[in-house]
């Protein structure tokens, strides 16, 4: 697998059996000597669960209680209460991605990058169309391919 992020949100779409998941299987067993990965800035490779997920929720939501903060995104604006940063992380097809919860902690990030790894993309977050990918293989070998080829500019 070799591919670049360019934008906080990737979105990777794809068929199975085309390693998505296999690739999530060896973020999550990095302590395997077989297993090399390089990701640059400095940044961690990591996967989040939903069970992790909800540990997040949970503990920002006595804390907001705790601190009076007014909302999770508040909350979540400061840095010193961001569960995670610096890192890229990955996750794999969860339904909590289509959560407001998950919206609101994605759109306050400002220190992460997010590969998801999904059926379908999803509405609640920002994102760029040219950042959604279909994962492909020749059975060795695996890339990414733009899912909409736009012309430049035909965004707004």
């Amino acid at each position: 697998y070799e591919f670049e992020i360019k934008e906080k949100v990737t979105f990777i779409l794809g068929d199975s059996a085309t390693g998505k998941t296999k690739m999530v299987s060896l973020i999550n067993n990095l302590n395997n000597p077989s297993v090399k990965i390089n990701v640059s800035n400095g940044f961690d490779l990591i996967s989040i669960s939903e069970s992790e997920f909800s540990r997040f929720i949970k503990h920002a939501n006595r804390r907001i209680q705790e601190n009076n903060y007014s909302s999770l995104k508040e909350y979540w604006a400061d840095k010193d209460n961001f569960p995670i940063v610096n890192s890229v992380i990955v996750i794999d097809d969860e339904n909590f991605v289509e959560s407001n919860e998950f919206a609101t902690f994605v759109n306050a990030d400002k220190y992460n990058y997010y590969i998801i790894i999904n059926r379908t993309q999803i509405s609640k977050i920002s994102y760029s169309v040219y950042e959604v990918y279909t994962l492909k293989t020749n059975g060795k070998s695996h890339w990414l391919e733009r899912k909409y080829n736009l012309p430049v500019g035909a965004m707004h």
